[in-house]
Parts: structure tokens; sequence; C-alpha cells
């Protein structure tokens, strides 16, 4: 394994280097689905075994666009339509508007980065998104992205839909 791959916190307090190390292995589990890039390497390392982890990895984003677009319909149809029962379910009301347009504009930036990421992944060979440390940060952020963003887009849209 490459020694840009490696991301120690040796020389580190340990009151960075436990977030840095919580980070990075957070942010490999939801871009990479491996704990640490070690595992992956052995992915890598197999060109059989990367294109099969490669073809998983746009199936997922592939899902992930889908469900935004699913979101961003359900809150446009919020956005632009009057409650049936607006005495018990308002979501017109300032705060919940504001939270459904949140989820709006998130799940919209889910959509286009999501969209973008399967694109050019599916464009680009291995060395071109891992040959180097800023790369491999670079890489894991964006595909980590459309998930956490689709996260917090559904947890804000469902705040909005039920704030009375």
């Amino acid at each position: 394994m490459p020694e840009y791959w490696k991301f120690e916190f040796d020389g580190m307090p340990t009151f960075l280097r436990l977030p840095l190390q919580t980070f990075l292995t957070l942010i490999c589990l939801a871009s990479l689905g491996h704990r640490d890039l070690t595992s992956y390497w052995e992915v890598c390392s197999d060109e059989r075994r990367w294109l099969e982890s490669n073809d998983r990895l746009m199936d997922r984003l592939n899902a992930i666009v889908l469900v935004a677009g699913l979101v961003l319909s359900s809150n446009a149809a919020f956005l632009t339509t009057a409650p049936p029962i607006p005495a018990d379910f308002n979501y017109n009301e300032y705060k919940s508007y504001i939270c459904l347009l949140i989820s709006f504009t998130s799940a919209l930036g889910t959509l286009i980065v999501g969209s973008g990421i399967t694109f050019i992944m599916a464009k680009c060979s291995q060395d071109c998104h891992l040959g180097s440390r800023s790369r491999i940060l670079c890489t894991m952020y964006l595909i980590s992205f459309p998930f956490a963003s689709i996260s917090f887009s559904g947890a804000i849209g469902a705040l909005g839909t039920l704030i009375l």
C-alpha cells in the first residue's frame, strides 16, 4: 500500500487525533463501504474486484439520486400546495416552510452532486481518483456527500411537516 494511503496521526495530541480518526473512519464507511483504506487497497489491487466494487458504488449512488428526486418532488408539492386540513396539518407556516425549503435545496444539491459523481466516476480510471492523498480525500468526501445530504434533507423535511 502506498504511503499516501496511510492516514496516521501519531504526532498529534489526543484531542485532535481522535476526532480526525473518527471522521476519516466515518467518511471511509460512508463513501467506500470499508472501515479503513487498508481493506480497500486489497480491493483495488485486483482489477475484477475493483470493477465490482465500482459497480456497487455506482448502484448505490444511483439509488441515492433516485431517492433525492423523490424527496425533491415531494418537497416541491408541499411548498406549492395548500394543506388539506390547515387546522390540524398546516405546513405553510413560517417554520415549516423554511424547513421544507432547506430540505428542497439539500435534495437538489444531492441530485446535482450525485449525478455528477456518477457521470465522472464512470469515466475515471482507478489512478485518476486514487492517485494522491488529496484525491483520495476529495473522492471520499464527494462520494459521501450525497448520502449525508439526503439524510439531512429527509430529517429536515420530516421536521418541517411535523412542526405544528
